[in-house]
């Protein structure tokens, strides 16, 4: 039964929290995951690379709201014209300390945990994570889908490199 996060797990929560600070974000998202996924090497990383989704293709979807853009679309919402109309992003006046977690990424840690234990593993990796993640954060599935690439094959791929790699 895994018990243990690896070292990445750690990497990828730093890199996530600077993310969410350069984007002004109050809390770390599942888009802010996805991003720290992206730049720590792992099995999940090398996939969403091979996607054409890099480290800073993610991170400069995140700072156009990609994911949040999507979802107000269907609402009939066109959020860069609320930008426009507003004129700066509100969310950055207002961090003053370290960002928290949001539920999603909360709940992703959790979900990493299950994913470990069903693939047998001693130990929760980045690439568990990535599993998690995309389980539980609509933000990193939205970012993805903004970006051309479908959770559900970047999580097949994600599974298979695990079973194949070990």
């Amino acid at each position: 039964m895994p018990e243990r996060f690896d070292r990445d797990v750690s990497l990828v929560v730093k890199a996530a929290l600077n993310c969410a600070r350069r984007h002004g974000a109050a809390q770390v998202g599942g888009e802010h995951l996805l991003v720290g996924i992206a730049e720590v090497p792992s099995r999940a990383s090398s996939t969403l690379a091979g996607l054409g989704a890099d480290p800073s293709r993610l991170a400069d979807a995140v700072s156009r709201g990609a994911h949040d853009a999507r979802l107000l679309a269907g609402l009939g919402i066109d959020l860069a014209a609320v930008q426009r109309q507003v004129g700066t992003r509100l969310s950055a006046r207002w961090i003053t300390r370290r960002p928290r977690f949001r539920s999603d990424v909360k709940q992703a840690l959790q979900v990493s945990r299950h994913e470990a234990r069903r693939l047998r593993t001693r130990r929760i990796s980045g690439d568990h994570l990535m599993l998690g993640l995309l389980s539980s954060s609509v933000a990193a599935r939205e970012l993805l889908l903004a970006l051309d690439i479908d959770p559900m094959d970047l999580r097949q791929r994600v599974l298979r490199a695990l079973i194949d790699g070990g």
